[in-house]
């Protein structure tokens, strides 16, 4: 690869500007990057290149035009401006900075027309994920990487990937700004009508005036007596207790360091998919719930009941459903196209004795001496993945159904030191074995009225979700995001101290158990 050079121009604001103080999650994330327990995101899109900005003749026109599109989506969300600052103190603020130096944020990598793309992507994601933001007062937590294949014969494509610190920015943030990119890039605006974007610096003028609020000042979230106390026993109980109750993740117990994110992607085409997603429509379940019922089982399979009696797992939840729009004191604000971090979790109990059950349907199950032996087990096990994925899709209906009350956010009003709080964990039993993210659909043709020349238009092709590793948090991530029309992408995430061979298997059940399902013949059905 023959990556570009630049020259960095670090500008620091000599009195900060404070915005506002981080909200209650906000401040939960600031502790974790600062202690290296968990660092951010990446959703990286591979944009189809319009004919007119391709060829190496083009390079510079592309570049620029890109970039200006780049530096629009910045202004449109405020939250890609800001700086973080007294990020080790009990109240770190956002502060408005002068500019965004693109020097410092965009690098651009042409690769070699021997490359392969796929493999460049792999490169990128596992040697950016877990890079923290340690210029969190002067620059804005956010860097792109936009891998060009070599213009001699290679595909017509960019893909642009998207590194943000989860301070600021969620999953749903994350496809929300790739959306926000691609209609910038077909709205054909002349890039030398953005003034303020020269020399790839973007010059800001009042961040503060459109910034999105903390969620907590716009509106509540009631807990009650029973959900508080629930929540400060497993906070706070002796470990003998978590042990003896059997859920927590002790086949991984908590490592602090060496803090490494291990990745593996696979994907799912558009046909197999729309196969599986008819299946979960008719098992009333969703492609969420059907994640966590494979994960389940091969668990189940691997780990012995003496190591793991049985699991936990958890679920992100994205609280723009419940986050009013256009509020009092906020008539701009729509948290539905807006980057911000509103990001909650629920948890899933499989406790001793469904567990126990699951382990001995997988010992009654038939033989796999051969393929028809193994698509016969498959036939077997498959009613009990279906369960499990209709459970964990009640208890998601169930906890959206509450909107805001007995909500995970109601609870971070109560944390004095997340910092103090999160140092804590590395004593503990690791709580959950695994956590499902899946932020659905990135509509990949989204075009502005009057763009019409599809000669001219930008669309995404594909997109992958991946996140960095949790020191203390799941074992291990499951994320998910589709393209409309497209392919699903698959991705896992884990720390270097958990066991490979185990998440290894997880990722080849995801796959088998995918694949078998995205080739069932639904009219046999």
């Amino acid at each position: 690869m023959v990556a570009s050079s630049h020259q960095s121009l670090d500008k620091a604001e000599a009195s900060p500007k404070a915005i506002r103080s981080l909200s209650w999650s906000e401040l939960y994330q600031a502790a974790v990057h600062l202690l290296g327990q968990y660092v951010g995101a990446v959703i990286s899109c591979r944009y189809a290149i319009p004919s007119h900005l391709q060829g190496e003749d083009a390079d510079a026109q592309l570049r620029l035009t890109f970039e200006t599109a780049l530096a629009r989506t910045v202004l449109d969300h405020p939250l890609l401006q800001c700086g973080v600052i007294d990020e080790d103190s009990p109240k770190p603020s956002f502060i408005e900075l002068d500019a965004v130096d693109f020097a410092n944020h965009v690098d651009w990598v042409t690769l070699n027309a021997s490359d392969d793309l796929h493999g460049a992507l792999r490169s990128t994601l596992e040697a950016g994920v877990g890079h923290n933001y340690p210029d969190g007062a002067t620059r804005p937590g956010w860097r792109m990487v936009v891998l060009r294949p070599s213009g001699r014969g290679g595909p017509a494509v960019l893909e642009a990937v998207f590194f943000y610190n989860h301070i600021a920015v969620d999953g749903m943030s994350g496809k929300i700004f790739h959306e926000s990119l691609l209609n910038h890039l077909n709205s054909h605006d002349p890039p030398e009508q953005l003034q303020s974007f020269q020399d790839r610096v973007l010059r800001l003028v009042d961040t503060a005036a459109r910034f999105p609020p903390a969620p907590e000042t716009i509106v509540t979230y009631p807990v009650s007596m029973c959900f508080f106390a629930g929540a400060l026993w497993k906070a706070f109980r002796p470990n003998f207790f978590a042990v003896r109750e059997g859920l927590s993740a002790a086949w991984a117990p908590v490592r602090l360091q060496p803090y490494k994110t291990n990745l593996r992607v696979f994907t799912v085409e558009g046909g197999p998919l729309s196969n599986i997603l008819a299946l979960c429509r008719g098992n009333k379940t969703t492609l969420t719930g059907l994640l966590h019922g494979i994960a389940l089982l091969s668990f189940a399979k691997q780990l012995d009941p003496a190591t793991a009696p049985g699991f936990a797992a958890g679920t992100a939840i994205d609280m723009r459903r419940a986050t009013p729009k256009a509020p009092d004191g906020y008539p701009w604000y729509d948290p539905s196209r807006t980057v911000c971090n509103i990001l909650s979790t629920i948890h899933h109990h499989f406790d001793k004795r469904l567990v126990s059950d699951f382990r001995r349907s997988l010992e009654a199950a038939p033989g796999t001496d051969d393929r028809e032996g193994n698509n016969l087990r498959m036939d077997a096990l498959a009613p009990l993945i279906w369960s499990a994925a209709q459970r964990t899709r009640r208890e998601i209906e169930a906890a959206l159904a509450l909107g805001n009350r007995d909500n995970m956010l109601g609870l971070m009003k109560y944390a004095s030191d997340w910092r103090a709080m999160m140092r804590a964990q590395e004593f503990k039993p690791r709580g959950a074995s695994w956590a499902v993210s899946n932020i659905g659909v990135i509509d990949g043709d989204a075009t502005p009225e009057g763009t019409d020349d599809d000669d001219r238009r930008w669309s995404i092709e594909a997109s992958t979700f991946t996140m960095s590793a949790e020191a203390a948090g799941a074992a291990v991530h499951i994320s998910a995001i589709s393209v409309r029309g497209g392919e699903l992408s698959v991705e896992l995430a884990w720390q270097d101290v958990v066991d490979g061979a185990v998440i290894k298997q997880l990722g080849d059940d995801l796959e088998k158990w995918l694949a078998y399902f995205g080739s069932i013949d639904l009219d046999a059905c």
